[in-house]
C-alpha cells in the first residue's frame, strides 16, 4: 500500500512560464530575481492540477517533495503548497544525488516508511531508475494527464 507520494519538483510541480526554456530553474530564479520588478509568477507556473490530485489523496497518502535544488523554498510556493506537501527534502542540502540509489533508502528511512510504500514522481529517467532499484514504484512524468491516470492505476482501490 502507498502511504507516500514523493514528488520532483522542477518540471513536475513547477514550469517556466515560457515552455520552450531548457535552462534548469534554480538557475533561472537566481538569474531572474535581479530583474527589476521582479515577480515570481511572470516566469513560473505552478502545476496546480497535480497538486490538486496530491491533495485528493489525503490523509491517506502523504505527499513530500524530494528535489536537487532550493526553489521551492521560495515565499511565493511556500504558501501555495502548504497544507499539500507535508515534507520538503533538497537533495543539494541533504549532500544527496537523486541519481543514487541509496538516497531513495535514505528518504524512505526519513520518512519511516519502507521504499515499496512509496510512488516517486519526477521527469528524469535516471532518477526514476535509481529509486526502483530499491523497490520504490514510479512514474515517470511526461504530462499532468498521463502522470494522473498512471498513478490512480498504480493506486488502484486504494483511492
Amino acid at each position: 500500500m502507498i502511504t507516500h507520494i514523493v514528488s520532483d519538483f522542477s518540471r513536475v510541480l513547477l514550469f517556466p512560464r515560457d515552455r520552450s526554456t531548457v535552462e534548469k530553474l534554480n538557475t533561472m530564479i537566481k538569474r531572474v530575481r535581479l530583474e527589476e520588478n521582479y515577480s515570481f509568477f511572470d516566469y513560473f507556473d505552478l502545476n496546480d492540477e497535480l497538486l490538486r490530485f496530491y491533495q485528493s489523496l489525503q490523509p491517506a497518502v502523504q505527499t513530500v517533495i524530494f528535489t536537487s535544488g532550493e526553489i521551492q523554498e521560495e515565499t511565493e510556493v511556500k504558501s501555495r503548497i502548504a497544507g499539500i506537501v507535508k515534507y520538503v527534502f533538497s537533495a543539494q542540502y541533504h549532500q544527496r544525488s537523486k541519481e543514487t540509489v541509496s538516497s531513495y533508502a535514505w528518504l524512505a528511512e526519513q520518512l519511516q516508511t519502507t521504499p515499496q510504500q512509496m510512488l516517486f514522481v519526477d521527469d528524469s529517467s535516471v532518477n526514476i531508475a535509481a529509486a526502483k532499484q530499491v523497490g520504490v514504484q514510479t512514474v515517470q512524468f511526461l504530462n499532468t494527464e498521463q502522470t494522473i491516470v498512471t498513478m490512480r492505476k498504480i493506486l488502484g482501490e486504494q483511492h
